[in-house]
């Protein structure tokens, strides 16, 4: 399934605080970064993709975006301002 934002719908002081799970893909999340450069992205990145990593930064997220990684149903629960996955 694709989704795809349309950046001059979204008003320019709309930020979407975008978590990108696939912390340790390098390709992955470089083309997440390239991607997010000049869109209405903040990325909210975890050090690493085990749970409590994940969790830790989940509460800052909007929105979470994961390619290969897991995703715990306890990351979900801790993103109090989760919006889309």
């Amino acid at each position: 399934m694709v989704f795809i934002i349309h950046p001059e719908k979204i008003l320019m002081s709309d930020t979407i605080r975008l978590m990108v799970v696939d912390v340790s893909s390098g390709k992955y999340l470089e083309r997440a970064k390239e991607y997010a450069e000049g869109m209405p992205f903040e990325l909210v990145l975890a050090e690493n993709e085990d749970e409590e990593s994940l969790k830790a930064v989940a509460p800052q997220a909007e929105a979470i975006i994961c390619y290969k990684a897991l995703l715990p149903g306890s990351v979900i629960e801790s993103a109090s301002s989760l919006k889309f996955i």
